[in-house]
């Protein structure tokens, strides 16, 4: 048993520490994409913020209306003088990538935001995006584990209650046998049980011979006279019937009440080779 034990727990502990690594990759991770994700954001929204004036001067006739153009038409009779109105597309405009790489390019070198350049206040911004990334994870990461801890603590104490109904549920039989092997003199558990002849009700031995001791005499005992224990009459105590033999020991019932017994009850008499010599004519 041992062995095992000391083999097991090497095992177990290159387990829980393979889990802690695995944990710390995976925190990591999260954490790296956040952040990436945070910058990439924070990226988008600094190029929208500088490249926002050349966009707009470039993009500009892509959302105005159709412009129109007065030609007038002249006639012969200058009362006739009239105008018409024809449309003019807007003017294509030219390709935009090359002058955003460039005027985005002069930017970064030359433009400052109250004196700091915007790649330095990209990176001051990142650092902030960063470390509220690494609370957020923490957060949900805590969460977690108290999500985990509150689902341990019901399931254990789902295990628990259905555990006290199982023993519950056992204790009703036992309760049962035991309130059976009861001596009906003393009230108590037999711990040396012997049954009466011929009618078979059972008593404990200590009860079963004090009664016969302190029994009263019968009325055949006075008119014969018999003052000795082995000629009286022996009746049981629950019927009232004559005991015509000795009682017999029932190991039956004394193995099932020592199994039932509780640890605190007394403990049982030795058999004698024969404890009710004295008692009736057959014993010796």
């Amino acid at each position: 048993m041992d062995t095992d034990t000391s083999t097991m727990n090497p095992l177990r502990a290159s387990q829980h520490f393979l889990s802690l690594v695995a944990t710390f990759c995976l925190d990591i991770f999260d954490l790296s994409v956040y952040a990436f994700l945070t910058a990439v954001a924070l990226c988008a929204l600094f190029f929208a913020l500088t490249t926002l004036g050349p966009i707009y001067s470039t993009l500009y006739p892509l959302f105005l209306r159709e412009r129109t153009r007065v030609t007038h038409w002249r006639f012969p009779f200058e009362f006739l003088k009239s105008s018409t109105r024809s449309r003019v597309k807007p003017q294509v405009p030219r390709s935009i990538s090359r002058r955003w790489v460039i005027y985005t390019w002069r930017v970064l070198h030359t433009v400052r935001i109250g004196g700091i350049s915007p790649v330095v206040l990209f990176l001051w911004a990142s650092i902030p995006a960063v470390l509220v990334s690494f609370i957020f994870h923490q957060r949900r990461q805590a969460l977690k584990a108290r999500k985990a801890e509150a689902c341990k603590h019901l399931l254990a104490k789902k295990n628990l209650h259905a555990a006290q109904k199982a023993c519950e549920k056992e204790s009703q039989p036992v309760d049962a046998i035991r309130s059976a092997l009861k001596c009906s003199l003393c009230t108590a558990l037999f711990t040396l049980p012997y049954t009466l002849s011929p009618c078979g009700h059972t008593f404990d031995y200590h009860c079963l011979e004090q009664f016969f001791r302190t029994a009263p005499p019968s009325f055949f005992d006075s008119r014969s006279k018999a003052a000795d224990l082995p000629a009286r009459q022996r009746f049981c105590p629950e019927c009232r019937v004559e005991v015509t033999a000795p009682p017999a020991l029932a190991w039956a019932v004394k193995i099932v009440a020592e199994a039932v017994a509780h640890p605190d009850a007394p403990e049982p008499l030795q058999a004698k080779s024969d404890p009710w010599k004295g008692f009736f004519r057959g014993s010796i």
